[in-house]
C-alpha cells in the first residue's frame, strides 16, 4: 500500500506559494528602472546599427521621424525616452 494523503491538504497545497511572498514586489522599483535603462540602451544601439546599415545620417532619420537630430542622438546613446 502507498502513502495515504489527506485529500483536502492536496487540494489546497500550492507548491509556488512559498515563492509568491518573496517575489511579489520583484523586480523592485530600482530594478525596473535599471531594466528600462538597459532596454533603452539596447534599442538605441539597434537603431544606430540599422541607421548605419541603410546609410542614413542622424539628421536624415530625424527628419523622417519628425524629431530633432539631437533627439535621435540621445536615443542612440540610451539617454532618450
Amino acid at each position: 500500500m502507498g502513502r495515504r494523503r489527506d485529500s483536502n491538504l492536496a487540494a489546497t497545497r500550492k507548491p509556488w506559494a512559498k515563492h509568491t511572498a518573496a517575489t511579489r514586489n520583484w523586480p523592485s522599483p530600482s530594478g525596473r528602472l535599471a531594466r528600462a535603462e538597459l532596454d533603452a540602451y539596447v534599442a538605441g544601439h539597434h537603431l544606430k546599427e540599422l541607421r548605419k546599415a541603410i546609410g542614413k545620417t542622424q539628421a536624415e532619420v530625424a527628419q523622417i521621424l519628425g524629431v530633432s537630430q539631437s533627439w535621435v542622438s540621445q536615443i542612440e546613446n540610451g539617454r532618450g525616452g
